[in-house]
């Protein structure tokens, strides 16, 4: 272990600057780096990657003029080992008859870039119970069930460029609605563009 002498401007609660005061922060050396110029950076975190479920339309977005940029940037992301993407039965079921150049995108991430999900009984009740509460239509069942996959699998967040059935404000709060009532977390749901 090291320690770590770090000065700390501390503040009133009108935003007036007290007196600097020291504070003493133990650390593993194997975590603790120095910072370039003056200012020292105190150490690097041992942070977990993100789990990001990854729906179809990103998967797509990777071959669209509008959406290529942030999606191959997010795609680029998980190949590295910056983030896990989420997979599940399902989006390898709605590119199953995508051309081959979609699909390929997937097949290009390494193996330890993905999770797989499956569909199951509890992503189907959670599915139902957002069709339920008219989060979206019937016709949207598989939207549906892509934020279900993602809530049932505890995923950090879901991407998508679906901005009218689930990167919509209004959708985010009804189906995080559903989850806590159902005894599930928030789920951040975000298009590629706020992740990359």
């Amino acid at each position: 272990m090291s320690v770590l002498i770090i000065p700390y401007p501390g503040f009133c609660e009108d935003g007036e600057q007290l007196d600097r005061r020291a504070v003493r922060i133990v650390v593993p050396l194997r975590i603790m780096r120095i910072g370039a110029g003056n200012y020292p950076l105190p150490w690097k975190p041992l942070m977990k990657r993100l789990r990001v479920y990854i729906d179809t339309s990103v998967v797509g977005g990777c071959l669209d003029e509008e959406f290529a940029t942030e999606s191959k940037a997010l795609m680029d992301m998980a190949a590295r080992g910056e983030i896990i993407a989420m997979v599940s039965d399902l989006l390898l079921g709605e590119l199953a008859s995508a051309p081959g150049d979609v699909q390929q995108v997937l097949e290009a991430l390494p193996a330890e870039a993905t999770e797989m999900l499956t569909r199951n009984e509890e992503s189907e009740q959670l599915r139902d119970a957002y069709l339920a509460e008219n989060v979206v239509g019937e016709s949207s069942t598989e939207d549906a069930h892509h934020v279900a996959l993602a809530t049932v699998g505890r995923a950090d967040l879901i991407v998508s460029w679906n901005f009218r059935h689930i990167v919509h404000l209004d959708k985010i709060r009804a189906f995080n609605a559903v989850n806590i009532r159902e005894g599930y977390g928030l789920l951040e749901i975000r298009s590629p563009r706020e992740v990359v």
